[in-house]
């Protein structure tokens, strides 16, 4: 759960990640100032499919109960290079309560939010054979048992508590997705950005991220413009999993952001830190025994703790007015290329919204990335080198409830091998994951090093 301030960012009329809604380009770039920390009710029409449901949507939000529903479904088409030319449509839901203590007239401070998605297709990422995700819904949800096939997980279930405008206490099942957010490249929950995920979120900061963990933090906003998170969790995936059967070691993660001005144009800046221990972490990047059984005799190395370190930075600058502009973002991470499958990461690219004064909400964006991985038997095994990869989409606001995203990417994987018939990893949430998905039917096929793929993806807001 990120923190509720105006994040930076251009957005179109909503911003798809928690439904906030949007604001003009320099009041999202100011970041925090002025704000606190708490829950806020969120508008519904018209800005999605349903409306207010004939008054009782805005009656229930009186009451502190807001409810945001989405669905999208994204086509995929391998056009040139992987493994084989493919195509696949991949969908993807999710419905998130929220439940406001204040509101609903029993103590100020509290707010519960709850979170379930599903994912349910085909995908393309086996056809394609990287080891960055070519679409982010095809990791989400990440239950490591349906990695590559239909999947239902409850998300996330916090209560959030504000101790004071600038102390808000957490616990419960926590949700890494929003981490790492640049406002103009967005993070994981985005929809309305990038469809790879080296472009979403800093590759370094995957191992030490499971989707959803059980874990306590706490929120600070020590100054108008600075406003930070310290969180501990449990370092297992438990998406889809078991709770008791958890408790694989601990991350202690933070991050913070600082809001600037530069020559005028506001800005932000922020940086992470993870940091997991009290755990069997394996050199080969993964605990999946899939992915250990293709190593097999041989057993990887372990190493008790592991860390990643990230940056990331937004840039309006051009402000066209009424909430038109664009501005440049960047990433940088560094692990610890001991048991971090990637060894350092970046990204950097540009983002527009209203290039057109026609279409004023419609959002653009180009982006490249270069990952480099660990030196581990895994990306031996799999003749993994570094990847790297350029995206450009255009999201066009059909109407305020449905978005439609043209994408087209271009990726050099640098892979020198023969299909066999094991699976192939792929960097996840809680580190490399694999599907056995595309073992047999693409045995003995030769990778190719480059690969385009083209992409349309719809949402609707409901």
């Amino acid at each position: 759960m990120a923190m509720e301030a105006p994040l930076p960012g251009i957005t179109p009329r909503a911003a798809r990640a928690g439904r906030r809604p949007a604001s003009s380009l320099a009041i999202l770039l100011l970041g925090a100032a002025g704000t606190t920390l708490g829950a806020q009710a969120a508008p519904h029409a018209p800005d999605t499919l349903t409306g207010d449901w004939n008054g009782q949507r805005s009656a229930l939000s009186a009451r502190g109960i807001d409810f945001d529903m989405t669905t999208g479904a994204t086509y995929q088409n391998i056009f040139s290079g992987g493994y084989t030319g493919d195509d696949g449509a991949l969908g993807a839901s999710a419905l998130e309560l929220h439940f406001d203590t204040a509101r609903a007239g029993l103590w100020p401070g509290g707010e519960l939010r709850a979170r379930g998605e599903a994912r349910y297709g085909e995908d393309v990422q086996a056809d394609f054979g990287g080891f960055g995700a070519i679409n982010v819904d095809s990791a989400l949800p990440h239950d490591p048992d349906r990695v590559g096939h239909d999947a239902v997980a409850l998300t996330e279930l916090v209560y959030a508590h504000t101790l004071s405008p600038r102390v808000q206490l957490f616990a419960g099942l926590l949700n890494s997705d929003e981490g790492d957010d640049n406002p103009l490249a967005g993070n994981l929950r985005r929809r309305d950005r990038f469809l790879n995920t080296f472009l979403l979120t800093s590759a370094v900061r995957m191992r030490l991220s499971p989707q959803v963990a059980p874990g306590v933090g706490v929120r600070l906003l020590p100054l108008p413009q600075l406003s930070g998170e310290i969180r501990i969790y449990d370092g297992e995936e438990a998406a889809g999993q078991r709770l008791d059967e958890l408790r694989q070691g601990s991350v202690v993660a933070t991050e913070w952001t600082y809001d600037h001005q530069l020559l005028g144009h506001p800005g932000r800046q922020m940086l992470g830190f993870r940091y997991g221990f009290d755990r069997a972490y394996s050199a080969a990047g993964t605990e999946d025994p899939r992915l250990l059984a293709a190593l097999a005799p041989a057993l990887p190395a372990t190493h008790s703790d592991t860390w990643a370190a990230y940056y990331n930075v937004a840039q309006s600058v051009v402000d066209w007015g009424d909430g038109r502009g664009w501005g440049v973002f960047g990433r940088l991470g560094y692990g610890d290329n001991d048991a971090n499958p990637v060894d350092w990461n970046a990204a950097l690219g540009a983002v527009a919204t209203g290039l057109l004064a026609t279409r004023a909400h419609d959002v653009a964006g180009l982006g490249y990335f270069h990952v480099y991985q660990m030196d581990g038997p895994v990306m031996r095994q799999f003749a993994y080198d570094d990847e790297q990869g350029l995206e450009a989409w255009y999201n066009a606001e059909i109407v305020p409830w449905l978005h439609v995203t043209a994408d087209l990417q271009m990726i050099d994987s640098d892979i020198d091998r023969y299909h066999g018939t094991e699976s192939t990893p792929v960097v996840l949430p809680g580190g490399l994951g694999a599907s056995a998905d595309g073992a047999g039917r693409l045995a003995g096929r030769e990778a190719s090093d480059i690969s385009w793929v083209f992409g349309l993806r719809t949402e609707v807001s409901f």
